[in-house]
């Protein structure tokens, strides 16, 4: 399995975290994770496991305010600060 972590800046200047885990071999599809209030996507580590295992891979995202994503905690200011997530993730 092999990871990795990468970040973007946010339309707010604050420094997003996300990670992937990957099969070794060409993967079948990439499968987004989306976690809950109050976790991170540090805590789904098995599951990239589990996925990874079934040759997918999984990519998750520290929304703002949790885990290693800039912001105060669980706090999003406007639905447009929210919503810039999807804006990364679809070029």
């Amino acid at each position: 399995m092999k990871t990795r972590d990468w970040g973007w800046e946010s339309i707010d200047g604050l420094r997003m975290f996300a990670q992937s885990w990957e099969p070794e071999e060409p993967s079948k599809a990439v499968v987004c994770l989306v976690h809950g209030l109050g976790e991170h996507s540090g805590r789904y580590a098995h599951v990239g496991k589990a996925f990874t295992d079934a040759g997918f891979a999984l990519a998750g995202f520290d929304l703002r305010g949790h885990g290693t994503s800039g912001g105060s905690r669980a706090y999003i200011p406007t639905i447009d600060a929210f919503m810039d997530v999807r804006e990364t993730f679809q070029k």
